[in-house]
C-alpha cells in the first residue's frame, strides 16, 4: 500500500510515522488535520460504558462494577463461554512443575523472570533445572545434589562471541555452583520443592525433607541483595563446587569464605549461638547441629571491606507488589520481615533505569555505594528504605501522545506526492484477513484501520466524508468474523494457567503454532494491533452497530495481557509486563536455557500505545493514565537496554557497535532475531508498526547512529534493492535523517502482498504448514529400494499427485491470488565419521567427550556413508521418477560437508537440472558445542564444493556456532520455521530436495506436522507445505 510509505516519511521526521511492511509488518498512519467521524462521538450502551472516570470502572453488559484505583480490574466475570471454548489439556504439552496444589486454581503467572522454577517439558520434567536470573544472581532449584537453594554470581562467568571486526554478536554468562543453601538432610534424597506464593516480583519457595516437615523456607524476589532460607528441624549447609576458605568468623552469626574463583562471600546467621565449620570436603560449611533460624548470603563487592553488609543483613524481603499514584507516579512496595527494617532499613538493589527514576536515589557514584551487576541490564545499585517502598516518577511527553501527530506534512509535499489519489487507490485495493495468523491479521487489521485514519484527516481528502464512508464500510464488513471469534482459529479460554490463546495449538495438539501464542508467547505483540486498530475504529465510527461485540474482544484481550487486578481472578496480574525491568518478557511457559526474552520492543510499545487509546476512546481515564505511565516507562526501558546509543555503558563496549540488542534474554544479549540473520531484519524488527508513539523511543541520535554506521551500508540500501519489502521500513526509519532522500528512494520502492512463485520471487509468506492428503505416515519399511522409509503416497499414482497438486494450486476459497505449494523431499545425510564414533565408542563417551574434539570438525562422510548414499539414492530415486515422480528441480543443502557429499552422491546427474545445488545456512544441524557441527569458512567450502551455490550466506565465517550453548529444541524449531519461510521466499522451484540433518528434520516434522520423527541416514521425509 503505497500511500503508506508516502506519508511514513512526511511525518517521520517530526518523529512521528507509519509503516506498510508487507514483509511481517503494517504500520499506524499518522497525519494532522480535522478528525471527521463517521458520527458524531457519542456515549454507547456496550459493555464498559464510555462514562466512566478514572475512579470508576464501568462494566455494564454483563460485567461487573468495581471502584477504587488506577489497578482496578477492567471486568471480574468469566470470559463469554459463548466466544471462547474451554480447553484445559496445556499441562500435557507445558508441564508445571514444583508449585503448590492450591495455587493451580488461580491464575498462574505464565512470562515472570522466575518461570523456569516452574515450566518444563514432558522429556526434561525428572531431569533439567533451568536457572532463573533474579539479578544480581541467578537461581537454581537443582535436580540432582546438592539439592536447595542454588545461587550463582552470573557476571564472574561472562564469555563472549568471537570478534569481528572488532564488534562481537553477542554474549552470555555460564552457571556455576558458587553457594547452595542446604542441608545434609537432602545429601541422600532429592527433597520436594513446592513454589506456594507469588506476587508482582518473585515467589515464596520451600524446600522439605520429602513427607516431612523440617523445611527450609525463601523468598526469591527481583533485586534481591541477599539469598535468604530460613531453617526448621534440619542441619544447615551451604555447598559450593568450588573449595572453600573461611577467612573470617571472628563476628558471632557472620561468615566470610573465599572460593578460589576470586569471589568472596559473607554468610549471616540469625542464631548467632550456633557453630559453622567447613566439612571434610572442603566445600560445605555446616552448622554443628539441628539449625533454626535463618541464613543469608551475598556477594561482597569487593573484598577488602567485609563490613559493606552488616547493618542491612536483618531486613529480608519476602516479596512485593506495585502501586500507582498518579498518572506520572508508581511505587515498588516491599514486603519486609525482621528487626532491622525499621531501622536501618531494606537494602535492595536497583537498575539503571530505575536509579534514573527513584526519588533520591543512591547512584553509583554515592560515597557507600553498593554496586554489583545484573547479566545483561548494567550496575545495579543497592537502594535502602526504611519505608519499605521506592517511589519513581515518569514525567509526561513533551508533547500530547493521540492518534495523530503534533506536526503534519507540508500541503506541497502531499500534493508533489499525489497522496490523495494514492490513498484512494489503497482504499479501494482487495482487503482480507485471511492468513489464519492472528498475528499477521491483526497488523493487516490495523494497517486498514489506519488508512481510515488517513480518510478521516481534512489536511489530506479536505471537506469529502465520502472516503471515509467507504473505508469504515470495507473494514466493519471485514470485521464479522473477528466479532464472533470465527476468524481462522479461534480463540480459546485455556483453564490450567489461565488465558486467551490460540486453539490451534490443542487441534493440531502442536505448541509452536502461531509462535507458541497457545503457550503464551507474544500476547503482547499479536494482541496490541487488534486493540490499536479497534480503538482507531472506535474513535472514527462509535456507534456502528458492532461496537458492543468488538469492545467485548477488546476488553478480553486487555485482560489477557494486561489485567491489573488479583480480583480479576480468571488472569493472572499483568502477564507480560514487569515493573521492575520496565519492559515485557515475549516468552510463555516453556523453559529457556537463557531466561525470559524479549526481541520486537516496538511491537511492546505498540500494545501500551492502543491501550492508551482504547482508554481515551472509551473515555476511561484509568485506563488511559494506566497505559499512559506503562508506555513512558516501556519507553525508558527500550532506550536504556534494547536501543545502543554510541555512548551506551549496559552493554560491552564491543557489543554496543550493533545498535540494537537482537533478542535480549536474562542471561544473554544476542544480536540476531528468531527469523533471520539479516541485519535489516535485527534493526527493522525494532521499528514495526511505525506509528506516531515511536519517535518516544527512537530518538534522532539513535536512529543517525544507527543509520549511519549500518543500515546505510547494507546492501538493500546501498543497491535500492525495490524488490526486498524491508527496504521501505528502513527509508521510513532514514526520513528522521534526511526526509527529501527518504522520499525520492521510497518513489522507487514496490510493496507486494501477494505469494512468492516462480516470477514473484520477493514476496513474503507469514507461515508456513503441511498439507495433507498426499503423503502420510506409516510404519517403517526396511526396504533399500523404497525411497520413502516411512511415508506412503495417498494418491494413486505419482499422475494423481500432480493433477491434486496443480488442482490445489489453482484454489483459494479466500482470495482470488494462487495457493503457494511446494514438494519438498528432506533427505538426512549418510552416515558421518561423527556417526562411526557414536556407534563405536557408545554415547555417553561421544556427547561428554568425543564431541568436543577438533578431529570431528564439520564432519565428512565415511566411505559407509558414502557407498551408502550412492547405492540407495540414485536408484530408488531413478524407481519414482519412472513411476511419474516430478523431477527435483532444485537441491537445498545445509552448508556442513556431510550433507553436502549426501546430496552430490544420492542424486544422479541425469536425475537433476543444471547447477542444482544451493547452500542456506538456517537448515543446519543443532547448533553448538559439538563441533561436528561447525561449518568451514564460506572459502574454504566454495574450494571444497566448487558446483554449489553458497551465495545466500552471508557470514564468511560461522556465526552461529556457539562454544558453549547447544540449541534448545525452541531455538531449533523457531529456526526449522525461519528455513521454511526462506525456502518459499528464495527458492522459486516448487520440487525441491533439501538434504539436512537429523535434528534440524525432527523439527521441521514437529513445526509442520506436530509429531517428532528421528530419520536414519538417508531416509526421506516427503511433505508438501503451503505458505500463507
Amino acid at each position: 500500500m503505497k500511500v503508506m510509505q508516502w506519508v511514513q516519511a512526511m511525518v517521520v521526521a517530526a518523529k512521528v510515522a507509519s509503516a506498510d511492511i508487507v514483509m511481517s509488518q503494517a504500520g499506524s498512519y499518522s497525519q494532522v488535520g480535522t478528525v471527521q467521524p463517521a458520527d458524531a462521538v457519542q456515549e454507547t450502551s456496550s459493555s464498559f460504558s464510555s462514562t466512566t472516570t478514572r475512579d470508576t470502572i464501568s462494566t455494564t453488559g454483563g460485567q461487573t462494577t468495581s471502584t477504587g484505583s488506577y489497578l482496578a480490574p477492567f471486568s471480574t466475570d468469566a470470559p463469554s463461554e459463548t466466544l471462547f471454548q474451554r480447553y484445559d489439556t496445556l499441562t500435557t504439552m507445558a508441564p508445571i512443575i514444583n508449585v503448590a496444589s492450591d495455587l493451580l486454581t488461580r491464575p498462574l503467572p505464565t512470562n515472570k523472570w522466575w518461570g523456569n522454577l516452574m515450566h518444563t517439558t514432558v522429556a526434561d520434567t525428572d531431569t533439567v533445572a533451568n536457572p532463573v536470573w533474579s539479578n544480581p544472581y541467578a537461581v537454581k532449584l537443582p535436580k540432582e545434589a546438592p539439592y536447595g537453594i542454588q545461587v550463582c554470581y552470573s557476571y564472574s562467568y561472562r564469555s563472549f562471541a568471537d570478534e569481528v571486526d572488532g564488534v562481537i554478536k553477542y554474549y552470555l554468562h555460564s552457571f556455576h555452583n558458587d553457594l547452595t543453601l542446604s542441608a545434609t538432610e537432602f545429601a541422600s534424597t532429592k527433597p520436594d520443592y513446592e513454589i506456594y506464593a507469588f506476587s508482582d516480583f518473585g515467589i515464596k519457595a520451600r524446600t522439605c525433607v520429602s513427607g516431612s516437615d523440617s523445611c527450609m523456607d525463601s523468598a526469591l524476589v527481583i533485586g534481591m541483595a541477599f539469598i535468604s532460607a530460613t531453617y526448621s528441624g534440619l542441619t544447615a549447609s551451604i555447598e559450593s563446587e568450588y573449595a572453600m576458605t573461611l577467612v573470617d568468623d571472628s563476628t558471632a552469626g557472620k561468615y566470610v569464605i573465599q572460593l578460589p574463583n576470586s569471589q568472596t562471600w559473607v554468610v549471616f546467621a540469625s542464631d548467632t549461638s550456633a557453630s559453622f565449620s567447613i566439612d571434610s570436603t572442603g566445600k560445605a560449611l555446616v552448622s554443628d547441629g539441628e539449625y533454626t533460624g535463618t541464613l543469608r548470603v551475598a556477594i561482597l563487592p569487593d573484598s577488602d571491606n567485609q563490613n559493606v553488609y552488616d547493618d542491612y543483613s536483618s531486613c529480608i524481603v519476602r516479596g512485593g507488589n506495585v502501586s500507582m499514584e498518579s498518572r506520572t507516579s508508581y511505587s515498588l512496595n516491599w514486603e519486609t520481615e525482621g528487626e532491622g527494617c525499621d531501622s536501618t532499613g531494606l537494602l535492595h538493589f536497583a537498575l539503571p533505569h530505575q536509579v534514573e527514576a527513584i526519588s533520591d536515589a543512591i547512584t553509583a557514584q554515592t560515597s557507600g555505594a553498593i554496586v554489583l551487576h545484573a547479566t545483561t541490564r548494567g550496575q545495579m545499585v543497592g537502594q535502602v528504605t526504611t519505608s519499605g517502598s521506592w517511589t519513581l516518577s515518569e514525567s509526561e511527553t513533551d508533547e500530547e501522545i493521540d492518534f495523530y501527530p503534533a506536526n503534519k506534512p507540508s500541503a506541497d509535499v502531499i500534493s508533489e506526492t499525489n497522496l490523495l489519489s494514492t490513498l484512494k487507490s489503497d482504499i479501494d485495493d482487495d482487503w482480507s484477513l485471511n492468513t489464519g495468523s492472528w498475528y499477521f491479521n491483526g497488523k493487516a487489521y490495523q494497517k486498514y484501520a489506519s488508512l481510515c485514519l488517513m480518510a478521516a484527516d481534512s489536511s489530506i481528502v479536505g471537506d469529502d466524508s465520502s472516503l471515509l464512508s467507504s473505508c469504515l464500510s470495507k473494514l466493519e464488513n471485514l470485521l464479522e468474523p473477528f466479532l464472533t471469534n470465527t476468524l481462522g482459529s479461534p480463540l480459546a479460554y485455556e483453564t490450567s494457567y489461565k488465558g486467551i490463546v490460540t486453539s490451534q495449538i490443542f487441534t493440531a495438539n502442536n505448541a509452536d503454532v502461531e509462535f507458541g501464542n497457545g503457550v503464551y508467547n507474544d500476547h503482547h505483540y499479536h494482541y496490541g494491533y487488534w486493540i490499536t486498530a479497534s480503538a482507531i475504529l472506535k474513535k472514527l465510527d462509535p456507534s456502528w452497530e458492532g461496537m458492543a461485540q468488538m469492545e467485548t474482544m477488546v476488553w478480553t484481550m486487555l485482560r489477557d495481557v494486561v489485567n491489573p487486578s488479583a480480583e480479576d481472578t480468571y488472569f493472572p496480574k499483568f502477564r507480560h509486563f514487569s515493573w521492575f525491568i520496565g519492559h515485557s518478557y515475549s516468552h510463555g511457559v516453556t523453559p529457556m536455557a537463557d531466561g525470559k526474552d524479549e526481541e520486537s520492543t516496538s511491537e511492546d510499545v505498540n500494545f501500551f500505545y492502543g491501550m492508551m487509546l482504547w482508554g481515551k476512546v472509551t473515555e476511561n481515564q484509568g485506563v488511559e493514565d494506566l497505559g499512559s505511565l506503562m508506555l513512558r516507562l516501556n519507553a525508558r526501558a527500550i532506550r536504556t537496554y534494547f536501543l545502543m546509543k554510541s555512548d551506551n555503558t549496559i552493554h560491552p563496549a564491543k557489543f554496543v557497535p550493533n545498535h540494537v540488542t537482537g533478542i535480549f534474554f536474562d542471561n544473554k544479549a544476542d544480536y540476531a532475531t528468531w527469523f533471520s540473520a539479516e541485519k535489516y531484519c535485527i534493526h527493522g524488527i525494532q521499528m514495526l508498526p511505525v506509528s506516531p508513539i515511536n519517535g518516544l523511543v527512537r530518538t534522532k541520535e539513535f536512529v543517525t547512529q544507527e543509520w549511519d554506521d549500518i543500515l546505510s551500508k547494507e546492501a538493500i540500501v546501498t543497491g535500492v534493492d525495490t524488490s526486498n519489502a524491508w527496504l521501505s521500513l528502513l527509508l521510513v526509519n532514514y526520513a528522521v535523517i534526511d526526509q527529501a532522500d527518504a522520499l525520492s528512494k521510497l518513489a522507487k520502492a514496490t510493496m507486494d502482498d501477494d505469494c512468492p512463485s516462480t516470477s514473484n520471487a520477493q514476496a513474503s509468506p507469514t507461515y508456513v504448514r503441511a498439507v495433507e492428503g498426499f503423503f502420510t505416515p506409516k510404519s517403517p519399511v526396511e526396504d533399500n529400494k523404497s525411497l520413502f522409509k516411512r511415508f506412503e503416497l495417498v494418491p494413486p499414482s505419482w499422475d494423481e499427485f500432480q493433477r491434486r497438486f496443480s488442482q490445489m494450486e489453482k484454489s483459494n476459497d479466500d482470495s482470488s491470488a494462487p495457493r503457494c505449494l511446494k514438494a519438498v523431499y528432506f533427505v538426512r545425510h549418510a552416515e558421518g565419521i561423527h556417526n562411526a564414533a557414536d556407534k563405536e565408542f557408545g554415547s555417553e563417551r561421544w556427547k561428554n567427550e568425543l564431541a568436543f574434539l577438533d578431529k570431528y570438525l564439520d564432519a565428512d562422510l565415511t566411505p559407509f556413508g558414502i557407498n551408502d548414499a550412492q547405492s540407495k539414492g540414485p536408484t530408488s530415486v531413478k524407481a519414482e521418477l519412472e513411476r511419474g515422480m516430478p523431477p527435483m528441480e532444485r537441491v537445498v543443502v545445509s552448508p556442513l560437508s556431510r550433507a553436502i557429499e549426501t546430496a552430490q552422491n544420492f542424486f544422479a546427474k541425469d536425475q537433476l537440472p543444471g547447477s542444482p545445488f544451493v547452500s542456506i545456512e538456517s537448515c543446519r544441524e543443532v547448533l553448538g558445542c559439538h563441533t561436528c557441527d561447525k561449518r568451514r569458512t564460506v572459502l574454504e567450502l566454495k574450494l571444497k564444493f566448487p558446483d554449489v551455490d553458497f551465495s545466500a550466506i552471508k557470514e564468511e565465517e560461522d556465526m552461529l556456532w556457539m562454544p558453549m550453548h547447544r540449541e534448545t529444541d525452541e531455538e531449533i524449531q523457531a529456526r526449522a520455521r525461519v528455513f521454511l519461510l526462506e525456502l518459499f521466499r528464495e527458492i522459486p522451484e516448487r520440487n525441491v530436495a533439501v538434504v539436512t540433518h537429523s535434528g534440524f528434520m525432527e523439527s521441521v516434522c514437529a513445526a509442520v506436522l506436530g509429531i517428532r520423527i528421528h530419520p536414519a541416514n538417508c531416509e526421506v521425509i516427503p511433505l508438501v507445505l503451503e505458505a500463507v
